[in-house]
């Protein structure tokens, strides 16, 4: 087993060492988007990917950092004073600046392409181990003042160029000299970061901070060589590449002039983090990106700095590609959130609202059946939904702040599926949703049946989440359960349909007493079968995969039989717009609909916006179409 091990080690060692002709083979072939498209698969789903071998090859990986690190403008962890690149036209109209460590240096690739694009300047002040901030700092072996020294002539430097962006970011740990606990360290991190960029708001600038990035225990490219046939398991889930602590976060939030934008998505695709996309090998190390890998980032991350810079949004498109047909979410006054796709070709429900879409182009269906399990609300990565065994609100919130209408979104998984579709609406027209949702736990007014008996987690959950609507009085609760839902202490189909409604009666009734309407969604088509497992087996086009309407469908629907007794309930089903008048398919305008056996794909969900935003809309009495004023 040693002499393996050890032969193991000779071949990985064999396969990195640096080789300045692979590098530049890497140099030329990170321009091939076609045969080596990286992150931009993860927002273009019809991008197919050749079976050729990945770049940069392993024996490049170590050097494949930004340019900035061959030309000395990424400075070591002696230097006091910047040495900035300037990067495009010297008369450039938009000038970004780049600041921080080498994980903000790491961004320096896609900045660039984004610079050779829309002809902006980006001009570089990173410094080895040294984030961007005012605050003394530490290094492994003891206070690193040059460090606070450059940070000092950095940001005086930055005040004196005055770019019209600031883009920074750092590496997930950062310690200060002296404190008494992390939370101690933690605070005192977040202070310094707001200073930093508060000094920068001062004078004008503002600040894009790019969350962490995934960090992995393991060396990605040693992995990789000693796994050649099993990448996989270099990879890690994407919460436990980026579940540590980001005072980022927290400063943005203490700085008006200072946003974040987490990328983490647009790097790994889902929920689990590759070590190689799109024929990228994605990192360099166990938690830097590869130069090359950061270049395909460009488009994702551009996305994010032209409206701070110019003031519009632009298309997610390829370098190189046509630009998109025209929404037809514009033309039904409703917009989709961005989903990377060209909505002409990917309408989904639009088909069934707008009988242009009827005839949509053949194209790959999305998400692929094999990525639909991941195709799911970000809340979920983001923590908003309560595991099962919690007791406690976790909740957040998203769209306008302040003396903007307020709709929750409360319930079980099946309530959680509609978010992407509200947030969408909630961000057009200006009102702020709350998420209240739990795993495996209905909101109403009951004990809901497990195999061990009552759920008492969900009672407590639910209990809380009402006296906390009772104190938010907002001004819509918009709910939905799955369809399989039991209360405890019935038997009987028909008893336990009349039970589940008599709670929800109870549950709207208590909340319209308070003055808050509900508006219940009709429960969705619940399958036998999973349905991406099925279209992998049968084939995207497999009648299969389809089943009629009366074996999915709950009917009849206990949520539409409690609203007609609460006059402050209002039910919706949007099932015209998932099925058939007959069948249930599985692809609906060329979107995978369903996630699973139940769930709706957060693609299809977010088509669905257009149909819901009315009723929302009616129920809060916000503009809405010609008749009122145009939205936010």
């Amino acid at each position: 087993c040693g002499i393996f091990m050890l032969i193991s080690l000779i071949v990985a060692a064999a396969l990195i060492l640096p080789s300045l002709q692979a590098q530049r083979d890497t140099a030329r072939l990170s321009l091939d988007y076609g045969n080596y498209p990286g992150a931009l698969v993860n927002r273009d789903p019809t991008i197919v990917v050749p079976d050729i071998p990945f770049v940069p090859p392993l024996q490049a990986a170590r050097r494949d950092n930004p340019d900035a690190y061959l030309t000395g403008c990424h400075v070591d962890q002696a230097a006091l004073e910047p040495d900035p690149c300037w990067y495009g036209p010297e008369d450039a109209e938009h000038v970004i600046a780049i600041a921080g460590d080498s994980h903000a240096a790491q961004w320096i690739p896609a900045l660039r392409v984004l610079a050779e694009q829309r002809g902006y300047a980006i001009v570089t002040f990173t410094k080895s181990a040294c984030p961007f901030i005012q605050s003394a700092v530490v290094r492994a072996d003891g206070p690193y003042t040059e460090c606070e020294t450059w940070n000092d002539n950095a940001l005086a430097a930055i005040i004196d160029l005055a770019p019209d962006l600031v883009v920074t970011s750092k590496f997930s740990n950062t310690w200060v000299p002296e404190f008494d606990s992390v939370d101690d360290n933690n605070a005192q991190v977040v202070a310094g970061l707001v200073r930093a960029w508060q000094a920068l708001g001062d004078a004008g600038i503002p600040v894009l901070a790019i969350e962490q990035t995934p960090r992995f225990v393991d060396d990605i490219p040693d992995c990789v060589a000693q796994n050649p046939d099993d990448m996989v398991a270099c990879g890690l889930p994407l919460l436990e590449a980026t579940y540590r602590y980001d005072p980022m976060v927290d400063a943005a939030a203490q700085v008006d002039s200072a946003t974040t934008v987490n990328m983490n998505h647009d790097i790994c695709g889902g929920d689990f983090c590759a070590p190689v996309i799109g024929n990228v090998l994605v990192y360099r190390d166990p938690h830097h990106l590869t130069a090359t890998f950061a270049r395909t980032l460009g488009p994702a991350l551009a996305s994010h700095i032209v409206p701070i810079v110019e003031g519009i949004d632009i298309s997610m498109a390829m370098p190189g590609a046509e630009p998109r047909d025209e929404s037809p979410a514009e033309l039904l006054d409703m917009p989709i959130a961005d989903t990377g796709l060209a909505p002409g070709d990917y309408p989904g429900a639009l088909v069934k609202l707008d009988a242009r879409y009827a005839e949509q182009p053949e194209r790959p269906v999305h998400p692929q059946p094999d990525q639909a399990h991941r195709d799911f609300p970000p809340m979920f990565h983001d923590g908003c939904n309560a595991n099962p065994d919690a007791t406690e609100l976790i909740g957040c919130r998203f769209g306008a702040q302040g003396d903007a209408p307020v709709v929750v979104l409360a319930g079980d998984t099946l309530a959680a599926q509609w978010a992407p579709a509200l947030r969408t609406i909630a961000e057009q027209y200006g009102f702020s949703l709350v998420i209240h949702t739990k795993s495996r736990c209905p909101f109403l007014a009951a004990d809901v049946m497990t195999p061990q008996g009552p759920n008492q987690t969900c009672r407590t959950w639910t209990e809380t989440l009402t006296r906390e609507l009772q104190r938010l009085q907002p001004d819509l609760v918009v709910t939905a359960l799955a369809s399989n839902t039991l209360v405890y202490g019935e038997q009987s189909e028909t008893d336990m349909t009349a039970a589940v409604a008599d709670a929800l009666e109870l549950m709207w009734a208590q909340l319209g007493t308070n003055g808050i309407p509900v508006l219940a969604l009709g429960t969705t088509p619940h399958f036998p079968f999973d349905v991406p497992d099925c279209l992998m087996e049968n084939g995207p086009d497999s009648l299969t995969c389809t089943s009629p309407r009366r074996v999915v469908l709950n009917t009849p629907d206990p949520a539409e039989i409690a609203s007609e007794h609460v006059d402050t309930a209002t039910f919706l089903s949007l099932n015209d717009l998932i099925c058939d008048p007959q069948d249930c398919p599985p692809v609906v305008g060329n979107v995978l609909v369903y996630r699973d056996a139940q769930h709706l794909s957060l693609s299809y969900v977010r088509t669905l916006a257009p149909a819901l935003a009315p009723s929302i809309l009616d129920i809060l009495d916000v503009a809405y179409h010609d008749e009122r004023a145009a939205p936010q």
